[in-house]
């Protein structure tokens, strides 16, 4: 998988055409597609996951954040403790 990463790098610096720069390594437009297309469903699959934080209230609760995770939803107070936050968003993390 490198190897084709660092060969999609090449061709996108080369300014080539895909057809003139599979002919200059050698390899079949089939195969560079089919490459193409791997490598970036690996790259899309591994890509951290998009944090939104939402502003609430609640009548019988003050303000807070509501954090939304892949992992679902965590709740913030206005007075939360930013260190354990960042434990939590580690964990979480490192749940990926």
């Amino acid at each position: 998988m490198k190897v084709w990463e660092r060969r999609l790098r090449a061709w996108e610096r080369s300014g080539l055409t895909i057809e003139k720069f599979c002919e200059s390594e050698g390899i079949s437009k089939t195969t560079f597609y089919k490459w193409r297309r791997l490598v970036r469903e690996e790259a899309e699959a591994t890509q951290p996951a998009a944090v939104e934080f939402i502003e609430i209230s609640r009548h019988d609760e003050p303000p807070g954040v509501e954090l939304v995770t892949l992992f679902g939803a965590v709740r913030l107070r206005p007075d939360f403790d930013e260190a354990t936050l960042e434990r939590l968003l580690n964990v979480l993390d490192n749940r990926r």
